[in-house]
């Protein structure tokens, strides 16, 4: 199991973080989500996941602020060509900052 941090996720509406959570909650793999002050801690069952939850990781830590590059963690030889070396990727630059 390994822990990503969520630090100080701004969220517009209840509605709004609502949704954050529920998204969150919707990846398989994540086994746990517990807050500690402004930093909620997601642990995940592996670090190896498949690749559709990877990219919902991606896009719930673009869209609400998140350090992308802690993803990195989930690299592997099976999606490092679309993940970590596709230069011009939307999440790219966070995860290589």
């Amino acid at each position: 199991m390994l822990k990503l941090i969520c630090d100080s996720v701004s969220y517009y509406s209840q509605g709004d973080e609502t949704s954050f959570f529920n998204w969150l909650n919707s990846i398989e793999s994540v086994v746990k989500v517990q807050g500690f002050g402004t930093e909620l801690e997601v642990t995940v069952s592996s670090n190896v996941i498949p690749d559709e939850e990877l990219r919902e990781f991606l896009a719930i830590f673009t869209r609400y602020g998140v350090q992308v590059k802690q993803l990195r963690v989930f690299e592997n030889s099976n999606n490092a060509e679309w993940f970590t070396q596709n230069k011009v990727s939307y999440w790219y630059k966070d995860l290589m900052a």
